[in-house]
């Protein structure tokens, strides 16, 4: 199986060389990373960024997106090991994550824009907009981290993922277990001619090295913003998923801690920590509701 597997795996890497969906911008580092642009009328912006354990931003924010759309110019970001962006050998800290950031949103020509980022990209956002208060407008958290957070367990994802890499992905079980309605599962936005790429993704992309570097990076990420807050100048909604806060007493109360401007808000809406797919209608009309910018 491990033979079969190997093949099949360079297969997957020569499809996702070659896909093609939203644009590419090559940052300062000689990296390439993907976004994908949902563009309208409105002036204004939101860049949305994905969590942690997310195999491709363009497909899993893409309903998410859309709805928006009347409402935002949206950009989805694949950072890179994300989707079909580049590798990259940059440690994959909050500092180069920001600049990495920061240069496609100058690249795009906004200098004003909303964050939308969903779990362990709170934590970036976090950092990035003490860096760049004069640009963050607002931000929205999908059940996203906060650095207070931090367990015992985030010292163990760096030894957990390369586990999972070799116990998953190296040995092919994953793909011996991904049938198509698996990958239609994972991927319901895709058209029937994208699954291809969506298993191929699915199959082979999962804790790719940069992703692993990420894990690896995971508890200096979070001390590095433990002690950082929202600028009282930028308005903060939190959407939190009841499922999460049910499992977590200090769930709430741990983002009310991080917030300083007076216009935000922290809400609660039942589903998920992937309220952008167990929720979907409720998570769109808290975003498109929020206001305090008008």
């Amino acid at each position: 199986m491990a033979i079969w597997n190997s093949l099949e795996t360079k297969n997957d890497l020569e499809i996702i060389a070659n896909a093609k969906y939203g644009a590419f911008y090559t940052t300062s580092n000689d990296d390439r990373v993907n976004y994908t642009l949902y563009d309208s009328e409105s002036e204004q912006v939101v860049v949305i960024l994905p969590g942690l354990e997310c195999v491709s931003a363009h497909y899993e924010f893409d309903a998410l997106a859309a709805k928006l759309s009347d409402k935002y110019k949206v950009v989805v970001y694949e950072p890179p090991g994300v989707g079909i962006s580049d590798l990259s050998d940059t440690e994959r800290t909050v500092e180069n994550y920001s600049k990495e950031l920061h240069e496609l949103m100058q690249h795009l020509g906004h200098d004003k824009y909303t964050i939308i980022a969903h779990s362990f990209a709170g934590l970036y956002s976090l950092y990035y907009t003490n860096q760049y208060p004069d640009e963050v407008e607002a931000f929205i958290g999908i059940d996203a981290t906060v650095p207070a957070e931090i367990e015992e367990a985030d010292h163990e994802a760096y030894a957990n993922a390369k586990r999972l890499r070799t116990l998953m992905i190296k040995s092919g079980l994953l793909r011996l277990a991904s049938s198509e309605e698996v990958i239609k599962d994972q991927f319901p936005s895709a058209k029937a001619d994208e699954l291809e790429l969506c298993k191929a993704l699915w199959c082979s992309a999962q804790y790719n090295d940069t992703k692993l570097n990420e894990y690896k990076n995971m508890v200096y990420n979070e001390e590095k913003c433990m002690d950082l807050i929202f600028p009282d100048t930028v308005p903060v909604l939190y959407i939190l998923a009841k499922d999460t806060v049910s499992e977590d007493a200090k769930w709430e109360q741990l983002h009310k801690d991080v917030i300083t401007n007076k216009d935000s808000k922290v809400s609660i809406i039942s589903g998920d920590h992937y309220l952008h797919q167990s929720n979907l209608k409720g998570l769109a009309d808290e975003i498109t509701s929020w206001d305090v910018r008008h």
